[in-house]
């Protein structure tokens, strides 16, 4: 991870791209290891098992304090700094076990502590991966002190025999220079 933002149109991909390499990183720390099918999508992924995907989502000025009047998005861009933030999902999927694929019967105890076991560790690799990351200015260089915001973690509902997590950033995005 050492693609620089803020240099090109390119800068939302480069950073999801990152963002994606960074997750995989915590993820193979984890017992059950990173997920082999993992890509940067091109919005909401489709979901499938043993999946890690990234996705671009809004992108909008932030809130700065004082929120004063001539402080309101609108007006920042000539007098003020803007804070562009764009938000980043990673979407972290794993296989559980459910009825239909170990018979008639209920998934045992152990089957379905296991498998959240796995889900936990998926979730709290990331965000403490990321989080170290940041600290050291190693995540969205090259600014260290860049804003970032960790938005809440959200439990994806089991769907299919697939659960997991979706995790969204929202760092700060400087603008480019465009050419004259």
């Amino acid at each position: 991870m050492s693609i620089l933002i803020g240099t090109g149109p390119s800068d939302l991909y480069n950073a999801a791209s990152d963002l994606l390499a960074a997750a995989a990183e915590a993820l193979a720390m984890t017992d059950a290891g990173v997920q082999a099918r993992q890509y940067v999508s091109p919005n909401t992924p489709s979901w499938d098992c043993e999946q890690l995907t990234v996705n671009v989502g809004t992108a909008a000025v932030g809130d700065t304090l004082p929120l004063q009047p001539p402080l309101q998005p609108g007006l920042r861009e000539g007098a003020n700094r803007a804070v562009r933030v764009v938000a980043f999902t990673i979407t972290s999927l794993r296989c559980i076990p459910v009825v239909g694929n170990v018979g008639p019967k209920l998934p045992s105890p152990a089957a379905i502590s296991a498998a959240a076991k796995v889900i936990d560790d998926d979730l709290w690799a990331i965000w403490n991966h990321l989080a170290t990351l940041k600290r050291q200015g190693l995540l969205f260089p090259p600014a260290k002190d860049r804003v970032m915001f960790f938005d809440p973690a959200v439990p994806l509902q089991a769907q299919g025999g697939i659960v997991g997590w979706a995790i969204q950033v929202r760092p700060e995005m400087p603008a480019y220079e465009e050419a004259s």
